[in-house]
């Protein structure tokens, strides 16, 4: 697979979020969190995008679907780096305690994110297996739930939640000149 630009530009994007979340704070802890809240938010929107792409009927979108998907790779890749970094580095925040909760969300999530890429097939037919697909999708359905939880809290959040619902009904929903053409003339 080719790296096209737009797939370093998004973790660069990522980071660049993660870094404006921190900068917003005087001290390092809540600062480091909001980073990693941040991040998560940005790789939900291009999730979204990428869930879109899958669906034929934005041709150009669909041309690139892998470049997609992996630029979203890249940018919860991201997410997870700034997690960590909560994890490691603040010792304030429960996550540096690491209990059973929140290490095994931390390594569910990564390992659904892992098994999507390693399942995603070659370059020249990505996303073929119904592996992938069910790992593709429980990310979504991860999205959903974590940011539906956060929607009380935060507006950022539900704007991505709502993000992934529209990626979801645009992969979902026919569009009008398939379900045309599925009717007999």
């Amino acid at each position: 697979m080719r790296i096209r630009w737009t797939i370093p530009a998004v973790a660069l994007l990522a980071l660049a979020v993660g870094a404006a979340a921190y900068l917003r704070y005087d001290t390092f802890g809540p600062g480091l969190s909001a980073a990693a809240r941040n991040t998560a938010r940005f790789s939900a929107v291009i999730f979204a995008v990428a869930l879109a792409a899958r669906s034929p009927r934005f041709a150009p979108l669909f041309a690139r679907r892998g470049e997609a998907f992996w630029a979203f790779v890249a940018a919860h890749l991201v997410h997870y780096a700034y997690v960590l970094a909560v994890a490691v580095l603040d010792t304030s925040n429960p996550l540096h305690q690491m209990n059973p909760t929140n290490a095994g969300v931390f390594v569910g999530g990564f390992s659904l994110l892992a098994a999507a890429a390693l399942t995603a097939g070659p370059a020249s037919e990505p996303f073929r297996s119904r592996a992938h697909s069910v790992f593709f999708y429980g990310l979504g359905l991860s999205f959903a739930v974590a940011l539906g939880m956060g929607t009380m809290r935060s507006a950022f959040s539900a704007v991505a939640l709502a993000c992934v619902v529209l990626g979801f009904l645009v992969r979902v929903i026919p569009s009008r000149s398939s379900s045309a053409s599925a009717v007999p003339a």
